[in-house]
């Protein structure tokens, strides 16, 4: 992704070189990779608490917006991905995502 690639010429690649996904698809998918690379875990961090349960009773599990307090451990394990690759990719898709057609704004590393 930080060499310009977009998450679908990934998703392409993966595919093409028969990579199957964690649930062992060959199939891959642009918010596949997206998830991928915006999970925390990679670069050795951990945020616990993304989901609480709001009623005991259904069970229902909802996503964590600011309602109950989270906790993020730094270094919590090794890393597979460094800090700062990490930092500029999640970084790249948050501009890319506001302005997904100018290339002239496109973070380059």
């Amino acid at each position: 992704y930080l060499y310009g690639y977009s998450t679908k010429q990934i998703a392409e690649t993966f595919e093409a070189l028969g990579r199957r996904t964690y649930l062992g698809n060959v199939k891959w998918t642009s918010n596949a990779i997206i998830q991928i690379l915006r999970n925390e875990r990679y670069c050795g961090d951990v945020l616990t608490r993304k989901t609480f349960t709001p009623d005991y009773h259904t069970h229902l599990a909802r996503k964590n917006r600011g309602e109950r307090p989270q906790s993020r451990y730094f270094d919590h394990h090794d890393s597979i991905v460094s800090r700062d690759d990490f930092i500029a990719t999640t970084q790249s898709m948050e501009i890319n995502r506001f302005f997904p057609n100018c290339e002239s704004l496109r973070v380059e590393c």
